[in-house]
């Protein structure tokens, strides 16, 4: 969780730049939530993997939500041409 919040605060901090690494690290982090999931559903833990499903799928949310911003930094940096593409 610490993690998390550091760099969130390298988001707000340094904006695209740091992008990348929350999709990677939210990336990773929702794979291994999935895992167990299953792992404990293999235990009949049915609260805990409750628990994970709810975490993995935060995780992927923010994944969402660093492509979009990723992208729509994007756009705002490409040099305007002048024409218009519709």
């Amino acid at each position: 969780m610490g993690v998390s919040i550091m760099l969130a605060a390298a988001i707000l901090r340094l904006g695209r730049a740091t992008l990348v690494l929350a999709i990677l690290l939210a990336g990773a982090a929702a794979v291994l939530d999935g895992r167990e999931v299953f792992l404990q559903l293999a235990r009949a833990n049915a609260s805990v993997a409750r628990l994970a499903a709810l975490t993995a799928l935060a995780h992927a949310v923010v994944v969402i939500r660093a492509v979009l911003a990723w992208l729509a930094a994007s756009n705002h940096a490409e040099p305007a041409t002048g024409r218009n593409t519709q």
